[in-house]
């Protein structure tokens, strides 16, 4: 499905199931629209060679709207320039993501700006004030990317799980293509579970080229004593974090023990004195 709205509202494009599409299930050209209880299943699964990147929702080039409540699944790309996105949200403004489940997808959700030096002239904008929030993401490679130029995401209450190598990323291009060399800003990523396969992978990656500090406080790692940072927190058990990042406190330990912190965590309380924390795995 490709739809383009004109200085006009796209309302209830729901309940659609969308099986076996070859490049996109749902695209939004322009204008607003809402995306709402849909079932959108690619032919990616890791192994067959496929013509297409595969994405499965996607507003790009100015849409804005909410992205809520769909099912999206292989999506991806088996190819080595490319990656197929469950839910991409490129080059817009005010859009909300929420309540997905997106599994089995080579990238879960990736929002941001594709660079017009790199993709071409349709894509000169940046992009800003995005929430992605209360999504579930499962069994993908990566699962929430934040790149190039886009500013103000609020990234929360997400649960990502069994990631095979970054739960969250915060980059930009420019190590492949120097032109590409605007980082996002205002990232804010709090309250999200944040656990990778068998209790591995990068749970948060910033970018070298990434000079403001992300917020990444009240995050629960997977372990209670946090992740594991190489300088900030050696002893870390949980997903890792790598880069300039803020991921102090952390949501996981028990109240009786020094630091981060049950109760009252940015408002948000996980964990309590009966909580097991699932890493390190036995």
């Amino acid at each position: 499905m490709v739809f383009t709205a004109m200085e006009r509202w796209i309302s209830n494009i729901t309940d659609n199931v969308i099986d076996q599409f070859s490049k996109g299930g749902i695209y939004i050209n322009s204008g607003s629209a809402e995306v709402r209880g849909n079932r959108v299943i690619g032919p990616y699964d890791g192994v067959t060679l496929i013509t297409n990147a595969v994405n499965g929702i996607v507003f790009k080039t100015g849409a804005t709207g909410i992205i809520d409540d769909n099912e999206v699944s292989n999506c991806g790309w088996i190819g080595a320039t490319w990656a197929g996105i469950g839910i991409g949200v490129w080059i817009h403004t005010m859009v909300v993501i929420s309540g997905n489940y997106v599994h089995d997808c080579q990238e879960a959700i990736d929002v941001g700006d594709l660079p017009d030096c790199y993709y071409g002239s349709e894509w000169i904008a940046n992009a800003h004030d995005i929430t992605v929030e209360s999504n579930i993401i499962d069994m993908c490679y990566y699962g929430i990317g934040i790149i190039n130029d886009v500013s103000t995401v609020l990234v929360q209450y997400n649960e990502i799980t069994d990631f095979l190598y970054q739960g969250i990323y915060v980059d930009d291009y420019s190590l492949s293509n120097p032109c590409c060399n605007i980082q996002p800003t205002n990232v804010v990523i709090n309250c999200n579970t944040i656990i990778g396969y068998n209790c591995g992978g990068i749970g948060l990656y910033v970018g070298p080229t990434v000079l403001q500090t992300v917020d990444a406080e009240c995050n629960m790692w997977g372990a209670c004593n946090g992740p594991y940072n190489a300088t900030l927190n050696p002893l870390g058990q949980g997903s890792s974090v790598i880069g300039n990042a803020d991921f102090t406190p952390w949501i996981g330990s028990p109240p009786n023990i020094n630091g981060p912190y049950t109760a009252s965590c940015k408002g948000y309380v996980q964990f309590n004195l009966l909580t097991v924390c699932p890493c390190p795995k036995l």
